[in-house]
């Protein structure tokens, strides 16, 4: 029989006590150190989605005059995130099963998380999530109950009194205004370098001492939250007053980037700052050691300190390796292992096109005694070269883009093994027209 333990409630804030100042400035610390030490993956990220988004960095070796990027590596995830949503979500539109042992099959529990696949969007939320696993090598998804109010105008029918109490048998048409709420779960997708734990060597965050979140929130969403009473009302005013860009130069800002590469600029209209929510189990909130969130705009702005408000207890975020590695919270990404080859790809086709210039022009051959009008030989329609036929000859430049070309081709293929692509994943069946019999069933 589970023994009943009175505890805090989860709604009280502990962030302004003085007995607790020393421990949350030592929390935050830790957190930032956490993020510090992945100062060096968030780098090797930015040139992992550097590859998936094809923009020429420093990497490249050879510098010519073209400047093209071949999506190897663009195609081989986009064919990796087809297949697998594809898989998670088939077209009969059944997501959920259950396996029962003599039991009634939970019809009713299936029925509740096949609306919550539908109204959380997973279909749509799920390509970005299997992308940022591919690029970033680690799966990080944070998970919340959202709550909207909606105002929707109906038709009613109603009686037509004529006396107070006094109801006739017409009726007639009119509208009324209708407060309607929206529950649901909402997934949020986190990049790599968005999440932190501490120790790195922890199997989950379940088993993490600390799991930290970069959030950005605008002035308007930070006024909401004080609000409704989840951030403490002075110093979430005090934020607002000195509202910046970040409280943490440091800290890379995926969001921006991916915008970036999507053709949108984020100004000064686009501002939010920067806060970390904090999950941790070492803090003592009155008589409890358990999970608590906080949230922190600095070391010395802590904006709200509380039990964790989930009932389950339990830390909302999922995340997960790729491939793990042992004795490592983070997973590698399959990026880092076809790196070179993709640059080395790039190289080998921009010196092919280089190349193929030099081919699709003629080399003329002239003897300057035999030919001093050599300012005559000008290529043009229906020209007229002054020289001497038998003492000019053209040439060919050797078709290197070819063999370019052909080492294109085997660094293309090297990446898709690498990826664990193969042709019936690819569009069209890897370029035929109708797909054989063999990779339609492969596929």
């Amino acid at each position: 029989m589970a023994k009943e333990v009175k505890l805090t409630p989860r709604d009280k804030d502990y962030s302004q006590l003085e007995s607790m100042q020393e421990d949350l400035g030592e929390l935050y610390n830790d957190v930032i150190k956490a993020f510090t030490d992945k100062n060096s993956r968030a780098n090797d990220n930015r040139d992992y989605w550097d590859i998936y988004n094809c923009v020429m960095n420093e990497n490249q070796y050879y510098n010519g005059t073209s400047q093209v990027y071949i999506p190897v590596a663009h195609d081989a995830i986009e064919a990796r995130v087809m297949r697998f949503t594809n898989t998670l979500f088939p077209q009969n539109g059944r997501h959920v099963d259950a396996v029962v042992n003599g039991n009634t099959i939970p019809h009713g529990t299936i029925s509740l998380l096949e609306n919550y696949v539908r109204s959380a969007h997973l279909r749509e939320i799920t390509p970005a999530l299997l992308r940022n696993g591919d690029v970033e090598g680690h799966y990080s998804v944070m998970l919340e109950w959202e709550e909207t109010k909606r105002v929707i105008t109906k038709r009613v029918k109603k009686n037509i009194e004529m006396m107070p109490g006094v109801e006739l048998d017409d009726e007639y048409e009119t509208v009324e205004d209708e407060v309607v709420y929206d529950r649901r779960p909402v997934v949020t997708v986190l990049s790599d370098s968005d999440i932190t734990v501490a120790p790195a060597t922890a199997n989950s965050p379940e088993d993490a001492e600390i799991v930290a979140i970069a959030v950005r929130l605008s002035k308007a969403a930070i006024k909401k939250k004080i609000k409704d009473g989840e951030f403490d009302k002075k110093v979430g005013e005090a934020l607002v007053e000195n509202f910046s860009m970040s409280a943490n130069t440091q800290q890379p800002d995926p969001a921006k980037e991916k915008a970036d590469a999507a053709g949108v600029k984020l100004d000064g209209a686009s501002k939010t700052a920067l806060l970390y929510m904090v999950w941790t189990k070492r803090l003592k909130l009155g008589k409890h050691r358990g999970w608590s969130v906080s949230w922190f705009a600095g070391e010395d702005m802590c904006l709200s300190c509380r039990r964790n408000p989930n009932w389950c207890d339990r830390v909302p975020v999922l995340s997960a390796p790729l491939k793990r590695l042992a004795g490592s919270f983070w997973g590698q990404s399959p990026i880092a292992t076809i790196a070179q080859t993709q640059y080395g790809a790039n190289d080998a086709l921009n010196m092919g096109l280089d190349s193929a210039q030099y081919a699709l022009m003629p080399i003329i051959m002239t003897d300057p005694e035999s030919n001093p009008r050599t300012g005559s030989m000008v290529l043009n329609m229906a020209a007229i070269w002054m020289t001497d036929p038998n003492k000019t000859k053209f040439a060919e430049f050797p078709p290197l883009w070819k063999e370019a070309f052909e080492l294109v081709g085997a660094l293309k293929s090297q990446v898709m093994q690498s990826l664990s692509v193969n042709p019936a994943m690819m569009p069209q069946g890897g370029g035929r027209k109708k797909p054989t019999q063999a990779e339609t069933a492969q596929e």
